[in-house]
């Protein structure tokens, strides 16, 4: 799942990536006419199905490991643990729910990527007013966290 996911994200969503210019450009576009609706319910269906998706607009998941933090942390954290969890489960649900970053490190560890991604800088907090809208737009627009985040020359940069 993670390597999948990373892929489309490379080609979709790096400025370098194969499909970036394309997506881009389409996402804006159907963002302007009668299919806006239609786009973000695409985007919303498919990325609940992969990822358990709220639909927040302001999406984190390349930052996570492609693990949503608003369905999988009872506390929406963007930037690690609450230091409540213990040997692994959600301080929340103990024993019924694994801390999403647990769940995040061991998906990144077989590829090296813990301290990568665990030190590549600071998420800022989910902007609210994105709420139901599509992320992709707001992403190509620069209206979400990778616009505002300390990192965002490193990893998603815009054109």
């Amino acid at each position: 799942a993670y390597s999948f996911s990373h892929w489309v994200h490379e080609a979709a969503f790096e400025p370098e990536g194969r499909l970036y210019d394309f997506c881009k450009k389409t996402c804006l576009r159907l963002d302007e006419t009668r299919m806006r609706g239609p786009l973000s319910t695409f985007e919303h269906i498919t990325k609940a199905a992969l990822f358990g998706c709220l639909n927040c607009g302001d999406c984190t998941l390349e930052k996570l490991a492609f693990l949503c933090p608003q369905s999988r942390c009872a506390k929406y954290l963007l930037n690690g643990p609450c230091g409540g969890s213990h040997k692994g489960w959600c301080e929340v649900y103990p024993g019924r729910k694994q801390c999403l970053y647990v769940l995040a490190y061991d998906r990144l560890k077989p590829y090296g990527l813990t301290k990568e991604k665990f030190k590549s800088g600071f998420i800022p907090p989910r902007d609210w007013s994105l709420n139901n809208t599509s992320s992709w737009v707001n992403f190509y627009r620069g209206f979400d966290n990778f616009a505002k985040s300390e990192d965002s020359s490193d990893t998603c940069t815009k054109k």
